[in-house]
């Protein structure tokens, strides 16, 4: 998982390394577009079933209901754009060749504790101080 950056080179992606890993950032951008095409065909699928608002007589309201529509859109383009988000954030947060180099390897050594120097320091910390 790319997201978890300790074991990564770099803290944040870089764009110019995706001609190196075109198919794992496809594949990772399509599994994150069927995330976010399910969320908002579940999410259109909920807002169907809404009860009828009273009509409003202040004219302030009928102007923010009026300007919330225009932000929020038609559905389709709703559905579209968050199918869309999904798979930007699936293909950048999880295809790893973007958070490191072409020659980069993970330290595959297992830390092994100085048991001598890190009871003296500890003994110190603890007991002396």
């Amino acid at each position: 998982m790319a997201f978890y950056s300790p074991n990564n080179e770099y803290l944040l992606p870089r764009p110019q390394l995706v001609g190196q890993s075109t198919e794992p950032f496809v594949r990772n951008f399509v599994y994150g577009s069927i995330y976010g095409g399910v969320i908002s065909a579940m999410f259109s699928y909920g807002k169907r079933k809404k009860k009828k608002m009273k009509q409003q007589t202040n004219m302030y309201i009928d102007l923010m209901l009026k300007y919330i529509k225009i932000i929020i859109g038609n559905p389709l383009h709703r559905a579209c754009k968050l199918t869309a988000f999904w798979g930007v954030v699936f293909a950048f947060g999880y295809t790893r060749s973007l958070y490191n180099s072409p020659g980069f390897l993970k330290r595959t050594d297992v830390f092994k504790p100085n048991w001598t120097r890190e009871f003296i320091f500890y003994f110190y910390l603890f007991f002396v101080l």
